[in-house]
């Protein structure tokens, strides 16, 4: 009996998986060929995210948006987001500054779920101080670190 019940349990879970993998499969993976690699200060940086079309998915199920270091992105003076097409989502910024250096994710989000691709904005020449803060003996250090590629 304990056989037939340890026999029944995989085959519940072997179905479940398939069906889980099946439905996560349905969502299309979100694309970018990421920002440019020359940038610097000052400069405009335009990327998009674009997911392929899925014949089992409609387009107007799909939901993409940017988000910068995991906090979601909204159009406002320096930064806009434009819809290309049901499938693509592009993010423009006007006259890159030091704050915007980071990692920007493109979400594509549908009802069974959501995948992601991260693509990192780098600029040339930036000047880029880090603060550390040791948090047991409560001293603060700081380093600079200059990208010049």
């Amino acid at each position: 009996m304990e056989d037939v019940h340890r026999l029944f349990t995989a085959i519940v879970l072997l179905i479940a998986l398939t069906v889980a993998t099946s439905l996560d499969s349905d969502l299309p993976k979100p694309q970018s060929l990421g920002f440019p690699t020359d940038l610097g200060l000052g400069d405009e940086a335009v990327v998009t995210c674009f997911a392929k079309k899925s014949s089992s998915l409609p387009a107007n199920q799909l939901f993409l948006s940017w988000h910068k270091d995991g906090v979601p992105i909204s159009s406002e003076a320096r930064i806009s987001l434009a819809r290309l097409s049901q499938n693509s989502l592009s993010l423009s910024i006007k006259s890159v500054l030091p704050e915007d250096i980071g990692n920007y994710t493109c979400v594509a989000e549908g009802p069974t779920g959501s995948s992601t691709v991260t693509v990192p904005l780098l600029v040339s020449g930036a000047l880029v101080i880090c603060w550390l803060f040791h948090v047991s003996v409560g001293v603060q250090r700081s380093f600079v670190h200059i990208n010049d590629n």
